[in-house]
C-alpha cells in the first residue's frame, strides 16, 4: 500500500492581496524572491579561506536560477506526506488446537514542508516552516503460536521486534546574506585550555579605539571577523592580556537549522493463558515485557574543537535560574568589561537576582543509548452471576515510549546549536544534549457490573476505574514553528465511572436508545526536575519575579519577602524608581 498526499496553504504574496498590499509589512516592493545564502565549506577551528565560502541556494528549491532569483508571487508554501507499507506473512496451521504465525512489515513515511511563500514574510504571515524533513524507515518482525491445550487453558506466546532508522531536520536561514562579507570567524586563542571560549577584541570595539585590548562576548558578534576585512583587529598590533597569541579561526559553517538522529528500537515478548476453570468463570492471565532502546547521535559536530569552543563560551557568558526557561548573556546588552578586559565573570550572575547561577552546560558525544525495560503484569476476569448479571475486573501495567526526538538535541550551526540545546533546558536542569527520559508507566484497575433488568429491555453496565502513572510525560513548547518537547512531569492519578444505560434493541422494531455518561477526575503530582524544581516552583517563581516590580513589593516591610522571591530580611531592587527624583530625563 503506498499513498501521498500533498497540501498547498494560502500563503503567497498574491494570496496575501498582491506585491502592493503586502510591501508596506515586508519591506521592499512587496514582491517574492528566493532567499538564498552562503555557506562555509573549509575545515572549522582553522584559518578560513575566503575561497571556501560558497553559494547556497535555498532549501528544497530549483538550482538551475539565478541567485536570490525572483519568485513567482503565487508561490505556495506545500505539505507532503506520504507512506508505503509492505507485508507478508506465514502461518502454518500444526493441528486443530495449534498454529503459528510469523509477520514481517516495512513501513516507509515522510513528512516534507517547503516554505519557499513563508521566507518573504519573515515567518509573520507564511503558512509553513521554511524546510522542514522528516523521512523515516521503520522495519518490523513478529511472531505468535497459540494452542489451546484443553478446553480449560488457550496458551499465546508472542515477540515483536521492530526499529526505525529517521532524520528530522528543520532548516530555517543562513547567519546573514551579506556575500563575502557573512561573518564566520572570531578572533579567539587556538589551543590553550585556559583561554577556550574566550574571544578577543578591544574593549572600545574597534581597532582605533584607545581602549585597551582584552575578552569581549563570542555571542554577540563584536569580535566576529569578516572575509571581506579579516584585519578587523590586527593581532600584531596590540599587547595582549596574559601573553595571549589570538587569531582568526572560522568557527561557523553557516547552515541554520536542528537536526535529529535519534533510531528507536521496540522489543517485546508476551505470553498469555486465558483459564476457564467452569462456565461461568474466566480469567485472562498474562506477563509482557517491553524493551526500549534509543540509538542516539554523535554530537561532536563537524568539528569536536569547535563546539568545544562554542560550549566553553557559553558557559562563560550565560547565567541562569533553576526553575526558570531560558538564560542570560551577561556579556552583552552593553556590560563593561572588568580592569582586564573580560566579561561575564561568574560574580555577575549575582548581579542578575537572586537564584542566578553560571551556566554549566556540557557536550555528551559519541554514540551513547538510553534504553527502559518494563514488566507488565496483566489480569483480568470474568464471571457469569446469573443469565442477566456479569461482573468483570482487570488490572495491568502498560508502558508508553518516549518520543524520539526528545532525548537528544543536535543542529548545523555550532553557535546556533549550543544556543539551542542549552537554553530551552538549562533552567529545567539539563544540561547536556542528551535528556535521559523514561517511559511512562500506568497501573490501571477496572470493575464492571454489567445487568439486565428482568422482563424489561432495558441493560446497563458500570465501571469504576482507577490508574496511576510514574514518569507521566508532558509536552512544553520550545520556540516558534510549533516546536516541542516534553519531560517525565511526576505521578498522575485519574480515576471515576462509566455508566452506560440502554433500552430496546437497534436491530428490531419499536424505540431504541441509549444513554452514557463518564466522570472523570485527574491530578498530577509534580516531581523535581533535574533542576531540583517542579512545575509549580516555575510557575511561583514568575509570579514572585513579576510581584518583584510591583509597589507591593518595593521593600519588604510593605509586602510578603515570599510572594516577592527575598529571603527574610532581604531588599527588593526590582520595584526601585526608575529615575532619581527631580530628573528631567
Amino acid at each position: 500500500m503506498t499513498s501521498e498526499f500533498f497540501n498547498s496553504y494560502y500563503s503567497s504574496v498574491n494570496d496575501q492581496g498582491g506585491p502592493a498590499y503586502v510591501a508596506p509589512a515586508v519591506g521592499g516592493n512587496g514582491n517574492a524572491s528566493w532567499h538564498d545564502g552562503y555557506v562555509y565549506n573549509g575545515p572549522l577551528f582553522a584559518p578560513p579561506n575566503a575561497n571556501d565560502v560558497v553559494p547556497y541556494y535555498f532549501m528544497s528549491s530549483p538550482g538551475n536560477r539565478p541567485f536570490n532569483a525572483p519568485l513567482s508571487n503565487d508561490a505556495r508554501d506545500t505539505n507532503d506526506n506520504g507512506v508505503a507499507v509492505l507485508k507478508a506473512q506465514y502461518q502454518r496451521n500444526f493441528n486443530a488446537r495449534s498454529y503459528g504465525r510469523i509477520f514481517a512489515y516495512s513501513v516507509y513515511s515522510n513528512w516534507f514542508i517547503t516554505g519557499e511563500a513563508n521566507q518573504n514574510f519573515t515567518n509573520y504571515y507564511g503558512g509553513e516552516l521554511n524546510d522542514y524533513e522528516i523521512p523515516s524507515h521503520t522495519y518490523g518482525l513478529s511472531g505468535v503460536y497459540s494452542n489451546q491445550l484443553s478446553d480449560k487453558h488457550l496458551l499465546t506466546i508472542s515477540g515483536t521486534d521492530s526499529q526505525s532508522t529517521l532524520q528530522r531536520r528543520y532548516y530555517y536561514g543562513f547567519p546573514g546574506n551579506q556575500g563575502l562579507g557573512t561573518a564566520f570567524t572570531n578572533l579567539i586563542v587556538p589551543g590553550s585550555a585556559a583561554q577556550t571560549g574566550q574571544c578577543y577584541g578591544l574593549a572600545g570595539g574597534s581597532s582605533s579605539s584607545n581602549g585597551t585590548p582584552g575578552y569581549v562576548s563570542c555571542f554577540s558578534g563584536s569580535a566576529r571577523g569578516t572575509f571581506s576585512n579579516p584585519t578587523l583587529f590586527s593581532p600584531s598590533s596590540y599587547s595582549w592580556p596574559g601573553g595571549a597569541q589570538p587569531e582568526w579561526l572560522a568557527t561557523e559553517n553557516g547552515p541554520l537549522g536542528r537536526v535529529n538522529n535519534v533510531s528507536p528500537v521496540e522489543t517485546a515478548g508476551s505470553i498469555q493463558d486465558v483459564y476457564r476453570p467452569t462456565d461461568r468463570l474466566t480469567f485472562n492471565l498474562g506477563f509482557r515485557v517491553e524493551d526500549y532502546l534509543d540509538r542516539l547521535a554523535d554530537t561532536g559536530g563537524i568539528d569536536p574543537q569547535n563546539r568545544a569552543f562554542w560550549v566553553a563560551a557559553y558557559d562563560n557568558e550565560y547565567c541562569y535560574k533553576p526553575g526558570v526557561f531560558g538564560a542570560v548573556n551577561v556579556a552583552e546588552g552593553g556590560s563593561a568589561p572588568s580592569s582586564t578586559g573580560k566579561f561575564n565573570t561568574p560574580a555577575n550572575c549575582a548581579a542578575l537576582g537572586n537564584g542566578y547561577v553560571p551556566a554549566n552546560f556540557q557536550n555528551v558525544f559519541g554514540t551513547p543509548r538510553i534504553s527502559a525495560t518494563v514488566a507488565q503484569p496483566r489480569i483480568a476476569g470474568t464471571y457469569q452471576a446469573g443469565p442477566d448479571t456479569v461482573f468483570r475486573g482487570s488490572f495491568g501495567i502498560y508502558s508508553r515510549p518516549v518520543n524520539s526526538s526528545w532525548l537528544q538535541y543536535n543542529g548545523l550551526n555550532d553557535r546556533d546549536w549550543v544556543l539551542y540545546a542549552a537554553n530551552n533546558f538549562i533552567g529545567y536542569g539539563f544540561n547536556t544534549p542528551v535528556h535521559d527520559l523514561q517511559p511512562d508507566t500506568s497501573y490501571n484497575y477496572d470493575f464492571s457490573w454489567e445487568q439486565h433488568v428482568r422482563n424489561t429491555d432495558i441493560s446497563f453496565k458500570a465501571t469504576p476505574f482507577y490508574r496511576s502513572t510514574k514518569n507521566q510525560l508532558q509536552a512544553f513548547p520550545i520556540g516558534v514553528g510549533g516546536i516541542v518537547s516534553g519531560f517525565n512531569v511526576g505521578q498522575q492519578k485519574s480515576y471515576g465511572l462509566e455508566l452506560a444505560i440502554r433500552k430496546g434493541d437497534f436491530e428490531r422494531d419499536g424505540f431504541s436508545g441509549q444513554l452514557s455518561y463518564t466522570l472523570t477526575q485527574s491530578r498530577i503530582t509534580y516531581a523535581n526536575f533535574p533542576s531540583g524544581t517542579s512545575v509549580i516552583d516555575s510557575i511561583n517563581e514568575y509570579i514572585q519575579e513579576y510581584n518583584s516590580y510591583t509597589s507591593a513589593c518595593a521593600t519588604i516591610t510593605s509586602g510578603n519577602s515570599r510572594l516577592c522571591g527575598l529571603p527574610a530580611g532581604a531588599s527588593n531592587p526590582n520595584a526601585a524608581p526608575s529615575f532619581a527624583a527631580g530628573s528631567s530625563s
